[in-house]
């Protein structure tokens, strides 16, 4: 074979024997494409080179060492796949052969590492510890101390990290993880199940801060473990039926037999896009969120939840059970109050499953208004919403102060009303009890929807009574442009009087071409 030659200048050597005790230093002027500043020492008692029964210790220093450039018979001694540059002063105790201390300083850049179970290997961008492991392979325990760690990316700080290891026993401890980094390096990997897809296409982001984890019996098949961690500014994008979080933080607990999470988050951001149109802006989150075995089922629990943002204040808790079964559906209780809302943004919080005309509808005819208090009830199984056969409920109560609404696209709008709002998975009624359009006085009015699903697309029913100066009440009426009414208001039509205006309005928001039925009372 190839004979490798390797220039080696200003050799330094100490050798000293006494009995059975060695010490030796060694030091040389490498070419730094393979190593600089590299040191090797030792101390020790016995014949390392004929038996195992020989303890000392054994220190190894280098400014960097370039794997890959090793000479081949000493690459043959690292598995296969590693590279990378390494720095590195490493004290070592040993006992009848085999370590049982390595304390001292450890950094690398570009390092590779083959994996265990695949052919590929992985590489760490950058890590600088103070390392200090005692024990043997069967048990022991490693510090990392002042940890800096890129593994795809710039190092960030994670702090100490802690493992504690034995045959049937493993615990695992550290300051702080950059999500968004180690998200990145899990991507990297062949694995490929539900979680790792899901880790490419969210794109986890935040810090998990005082994580520790512990595992009694085999790791991969524990008896018992215990994760608990520190969320802070977590988040991820919406993926399938996954929603999307931003800026999540709170404390996390999990178990085999369940898993709390005490939520206490700032400004953030909830995306449902199965749900609703736009990603929800809140300013704060809070709550206890809880989850454990029940007859065989997963049940979560949600109790003091709240959440507040410029549009109210939501407070509510929620119930879910997840079968066993998968031929069965999940079964939901919610419910919620919410106070100081502001009636502007009702189109925000319109779900999807509503027809698109009926959407757009809302938010359009919905100005103004403010929600003194409003409260949501949604129990049955999920797979029956929106429950038009009357096996679970959905229910939406609402009062509005101050409101303005729109009912008919270019009509004068109601303004000042007072009013209830009632929905449900199949219907809605809102009901005013004052108001007015200009100078008329408006009274009991209705606005509904009897089916949001009927055959020929939603129907809107107005009905309204209205008094006042007869002028405006004429003014109302050309607004309508109904062919009922424009014959007989002609250019320059001028009337004086008081009277009522009663209207019927059915409005398809199919079409948007009202029939309008009005009567007027002098």
């Amino acid at each position: 074979g190839t004979v490798e030659r390797l220039a080696v200048r200003r050799v330094f050597l100490a050798l000293r024997n006494d009995g059975d005790r060695h010490q030796f230093d060694v030091r040389a002027d490498f070419p730094a494409a393979v190593c600089v500043g590299c040191r090797f020492s030792a101390d020790f008692t016995g014949q390392p080179f004929v038996d195992r029964d020989w303890s000392g210790t054994i220190r190894v220093q280098a400014r960097e060492l370039v794997l890959q450039a090793l000479p081949r018979a000493l690459r043959t001694l690292l598995p296969a796949g590693v590279d990378g540059r390494v720095r590195l002063d490493l004290i070592s105790d040993w006992r009848r052969g085999r370590p049982v201390v390595v304390e001292g300083r450890l950094g690398a850049q570009g390092l590779s590492l083959p994996l265990t179970d695949s052919p590929r290997v992985v590489t760490l961008q950058r890590f600088d510890t103070d390392i200090d492991w005692r024990g043997s392979a069967e048990a022991g325990r490693l510090e990392l101390d002042n940890l800096s760690l890129g593994l795809t990316r710039e190092p960030w700080r994670a702090g100490r990290l802690q493992l504690a290891y034995g045959r049937e026993r493993f615990s695992a401890a550290v300051e702080r993880i950059d999500v968004a980094d180690l998200a990145a390096f899990a991507a990297t990997l062949e694995h490929d199940n539900a979680v790792m897809r899901w880790v490419r296409a969210a794109q986890p982001l935040g810090t998990i801060e005082d994580a520790a984890v512990e595992f009694d019996g085999p790791v991969r098949t524990p008896r018992d473990y215990r994760i608990e961690a520190q969320l802070r500014s977590v988040g991820f994008t919406a993926v399938d039926r996954i929603p999307g979080l931003s800026a999540l933080s709170g404390r996390l607990r999990v178990t085999p037999a369940g898993g709390e999470f005490a939520l206490a988050s700032g400004a953030g951001r909830i995306d449902l896009p199965r749900v609703f149109e736009e990603a929800l802006e809140v300013d704060r989150m809070a709550g206890r969120i809880r989850w454990r075995r029940a007859d065989g089922d997963w049940l979560v629990q949600a109790d003091d939840i709240v959440l507040t943002n410029d549009d109210g204040r939501a407070e509510g808790e929620l119930e879910l059970r997840l079968p066993a079964d998968p031929t069965l559906s999940p079964v939901i209780r919610v419910q919620a109050t919410v106070r100081d809302g502001d009636a502007a943004h009702t189109g925000r919080y319109v779900p999807r499953i509503l027809p698109p005309a009926l959407r757009a509808y809302l938010g359009d005819a919905i100005v103004a208004g403010r929600v003194s208090e409003a409260s949501v009830l949604l129990q049955g199984a999920l797979r029956n919403f929106p429950f038009r056969d009357g096996n679970g409920r959905f229910e939406v109560h609402a009062h509005v102060e101050d409101g303005v609404f729109r009912y008919l696209p270019g009509w004068a709008a109601l303004e000042s009303i007072d009013a209830d709002l009632r929905f449900t998975g199949t219907d809605m009624l809102i009901t005013g009890r004052s108001g007015r359009i200009g100078a008329l006085r408006v009274g009991r009015t209705t606005v509904a929807i009897a089916d949001f699903k009927a055959p020929d697309g939603p129907m809107v029913q107005v009905a309204s009574r209205m008094t006042g100066p007869l002028a405006d009440s004429l003014k109302v009426l050309a607004d309508s442009k109904s062919p009922a009414f424009s014959p007989w208001l002609v250019p320059g039509l001028a009337a004086s009087g008081d009277g009522v205006l009663a209207l019927a309005i059915d409005l398809p928001l199919r079409t948007l071409k009202p029939a309008i039925d009005g009567h007027y009372r002098l």
